[in-house]
């Protein structure tokens, strides 16, 4: 058993480094040169003492995590999976300015974490927790938030998602305790999804099927990620970039898009398609909040068409 064994790795050029199923009780020390970490499978309960300010990717599914402490060590990480833990909260997450995937389902979470400072994720995996509500994500801007996966959880409805995700395209909101089928179209109706899986609820399925294929053909305006920045600076100010001056946090942001894409270039690309990393959006496409004259009304349940949808995977 590797369980109480503390793990030193001698090579400190070593960028890849994978020790899975070993009944590791806790993680090893690794040199400053490490870019991905895999330590999925094995008996670690917290985090510490992982400061490696180089590393992209960590894995640390399936383990016995209680704390993400630690998180703040990670400035340039790109992909967090977390999922199969034993977590009821996670901190610092905000600290991880240019992550872009988090994996945190199948934990025991009653409340959203703190993305305030995560402008970049493109995929999060909130599924298979005990969430009641979403409303944690409201305060957040995720201008290339695209699969936001809630599945399984307990939520009776989702706040509107425009404000926080304009960039949204795939949507699961499966076996949840959502009936209410106007309130859920009214949350969706600024979004351009291209799917939305909520099988199992008590929604209309036709109707919402309709509306997420009306939604494919709505245009939607777009602006520079300059423009969507300025005009969300009031906002920010009330979150992390607080501290930063009003003058700076446009060039701030700009900055935190850049580092992101520097970030993924250090992954070998031929493992990008495998980690699952959706590709950052161009930042010329990153739209601005959606002005209400080019938001298409809501339609009546009666002039929209059902459309035919994938098992398990479209609206259901």
């Amino acid at each position: 058993s590797c369980e109480e064994t503390e793990f030193f790795i001698a090579d400190s050029s070593i960028q890849h480094l994978h020790i899975s199923k070993c009944v590791l009780g806790k993680l090893p020390k690794v040199p400053a040169s490490l870019l991905m970490l895999n330590v999925s499978e094995n008996a670690i309960s917290r985090m510490n003492p992982l400061s490696c300010s180089n590393l992209v990717v960590v894995n640390l599914s399936r383990n016995q995590l209680v704390s993400t402490r630690g998180l703040q060590y990670l400035p340039n990480l790109v992909l967090l999976d977390l999922s199969h833990n034993q977590l009821s909260n996670v901190q610092h997450i905000e600290k991880c300015g240019v992550v872009q995937v988090v994996n945190l389902s199948h934990n025991q979470l009653v409340k959203v974490p703190c993305f305030s400072n995560n402008i970049l994720l493109t995929s999060l995996d909130l599924s298979h927790n005990g969430l009641t509500d979403i409303d944690g994500l409201s305060s957040a801007w995720l201008p290339c938030l695209q699969h936001l996966k809630l599945s399984d959880n307990g939520l009776s409805g989702i706040p509107p998602l425009h404000n926080t995700a304009p960039l949204i395209k795939y949507l699961d909101i499966a076996r949840n305790m959502i009936s209410d089928t106007a309130s859920l179209l009214g949350s969706l109706q600024f979004c351009k999804l291209q799917e939305v899986c909520c099988e199992e609820n008590g929604v209309d399925v036709a109707l919402l099927n309709g509306f997420v294929a009306q939604m494919k053909e709505s245009p939607r305006p777009a602006s520079s990620l300059l423009h969507a920045f300025s005009s969300l600076q009031d906002q920010l100010g009330k979150k992390d970039l607080g501290n930063i001056p009003l003058s700076q946090r446009t060039s701030y942001l700009l900055e935190r898009y850049e580092s992101a894409k520097l970030a993924r270039s250090r992954i070998p690309s031929i493992l990008t398609p495998a980690l699952n990393i959706p590709r950052l959006p161009d930042s010329e496409n990153i739209p601005r909040r959606p002005d209400s004259a080019n938001i298409p009304r809501l339609p009546d349940s009666t002039n929209i068409p059902s459309s035919s949808s994938k098992h398990g995977r479209s609206a259901k």
